[in-house]
């Protein structure tokens, strides 16, 4: 009987102790009324976190590593067709101041006067298809004899004067105003009995024919080449407008992208869109060729692989984030 008194007197004190306690507890929860709702945030927080930050750094990855591999795989394209097609260039002006030289070598051994030579200049311009036409001009730089009907005085011209210091030289590009057109020419000099300079031998180079090289060298369907002269103008027409002799080539408020020997660059150019370029100055003249083609389209198929990813791998996040805050909210209810 009296252990029986004692268990009973342990287990009243147990329940008392007990009740205490969850009471205590009640209160404390009862009394701080937003706690399962900043619990229910921070699982939605933690969901979103888990979910979406792994996702947005390999998202950011994928894209810095493809963009950083077209691009360099363009711009070894502009460049290796840059390189090439300047040494093309190059000899093919190398060439057409060999054959005027050589033809104002041979005149200047005929014993007939300048202005007998006409039907020669007329042979040598039919034979040759990068000629459109040649003029004599004596001394004092007028002109004496042509393959055509030209006439005037062209003292006044650089090449004429390099060429009476004795030089073969080719001109930048220029307007004539004899011809009323832009004009690129050989001018070689042309030596009397004694050895002086009696006058220079002038070829014009038809230029259609030149640029007509330029314009099929371009990537893709914004890609052009053309000439650059020291001015930063067009010294050949673009692909889509450019005319000679007008510029400059890249965004008038930009710095000149065009620097050194050759190079790389990421700007504007003459129409105010991004575009990817390559450029090497030419041996034969102080001209840089340019090979550039639009940003937009050679990164194309990057803006294409992100939407795909945003299209098909956004949704599984979001039904994760969901699914994961609905579990939550379910645990803690």
């Amino acid at each position: 009987m009296r252990k029986l008194v004692e268990y009973t007197t342990v287990a009243r004190v147990v329940r008392s102790r007990v009740k205490c306690v969850c009471g205590m507890t009640g209160e404390f929860l009862g009394r701080d009324e937003h706690f399962y709702p900043r619990l229910r945030r921070r699982t939605i927080l933690a969901a979103a976190v888990i979910f979406l930050v792994p996702f947005a750094l390999f998202y950011a990855l994928v894209d810095y590593v493809s963009v950083r591999y077209v691009r360099g795989q363009i711009y070894a394209r502009l460049q290796a067709g840059v390189t090439t097609n300047v040494q093309l260039l190059d000899d093919v002006l190398s060439v057409r101041m060999t054959e005027v030289e050589s033809l104002a070598q041979a005149l200047s051994r005929l014993s007939s006067p300048l202005v007998q030579w006409t039907p020669i200049l007329r042979g040598f311009v039919e034979d040759n298809p990068w000629y459109w036409q040649l003029v004599v001009a004596d001394a004092s730089g007028e002109i004496v004899a042509t393959s055509g009907d030209i006439r005037g005085n062209i003292k006044d011209r650089d090449y004429f004067r390099q060429a009476q210091a004795g030089e073969t030289v080719i001109s930048d590009v220029f307007f004539s105003p004899l011809t009323q057109k832009t004009e690129m020419v050989v001018a070689a000099p042309l030596h009397g009995r004694g050895g002086q300079v009696a006058g220079v031998l002038v070829a014009a180079l038809k230029l259609d024919k030149l640029n007509s090289r330029l314009l099929d060298l371009g990537i893709g369907q914004t890609g052009e080449s053309f000439l650059v002269n020291a001015a930063g103008q067009f010294a050949s027409p673009s692909r889509f407008g450019g005319q000679v002799l007008t510029g400059p080539v890249f965004a008038p408020q930009g710095p000149n992208p065009y620097q050194g020997e050759a190079g790389m660059s990421e700007h504007r150019d003459y129409r105010g869109q991004m575009v990817l370029c390559a450029y090497r100055k030419l041996r034969s003249k102080n001209y840089y060729l340019v090979a550039q083609v639009a940003r937009d389209e050679i990164l194309a198929p990057i803006y294409e692989l992100r939407r795909a990813i945003l299209l098909y791998v956004v949704p599984f996040l979001l039904l994760g984030v969901v699914l994961a805050v609905v579990a939550g909210r379910y645990a803690v209810n």
